[in-house]
């Protein structure tokens, strides 16, 4: 059972770590997207 116990924490971790990755990933995404609009914004106005 504790082996058990260690192997379901590992996992955890190992999805923890994989969707921090990806939230990071899109959070930088988005402020490349949003400083790219601030330059697009005004020369469109």
């Amino acid at each position: 059972m504790s082996n058990n116990n260690t192997n379901i924490t590992k996992e955890t971790a190992k999805n923890m770590a994989e969707r921090e990755k990806r939230l990071a990933q899109a959070l930088r995404d988005n402020l490349k997207r949003r400083k790219n609009s601030k330059v697009v914004l005004p020369t469109k106005k």
